[in-house]
């Protein structure tokens, strides 16, 4: 799997009490020979959010991701976690061998130093 990321600069001028954000175009290139990749799984989250911790058995979250390629309760988990975790999203479908998706992240300017992005798949 190919990671490419490019930032792109945001101002909002608008009065509301919005966080301004750094806005983050993430594609994924799938560069297996013949191996499709389930729906990929992105959570930006801070330093703190863990969705394993080494050492330790898997959540049943990470099985499903592992077993059946099902991304839903991972994402589901990370979006509880509202304090440490800015967007959890999930890929429109599978990512054919040659093909990309590109996601757009929202990480809020004042976090980014703590920024981490964890993007989760398997290859079927």
């Amino acid at each position: 799997m190919a990671l490419t990321t490019a930032l792109s600069a945001c101002h909002d001028n608008s009065n509301d009490d919005a966080p301004a954000v750094a806005r983050f175009e993430i594609t994924f290139t799938n560069l297996t020979a013949g191996q499709p990749m389930t729906p990929l799984a992105l959570i930006a989250h801070d330093a703190t959010y863990q969705s394993f911790v080494p050492g330790k058995p898997a959540s049943i979250a990470l099985e499903k991701l592992a077993e059946s390629g099902d991304n839903g309760m991972l994402l589901s988990e990370a979006k509880a976690s509202t304090i440490h975790v800015w967007q959890a999203s999930s890929g429109a479908g599978m990512v054919m061998p040659g093909k990309s998706e590109t996601q757009v992240l929202d990480i809020p300017i004042a976090q980014i130093a703590s920024a981490r992005l964890i993007v989760s798949g398997m290859n079927c």
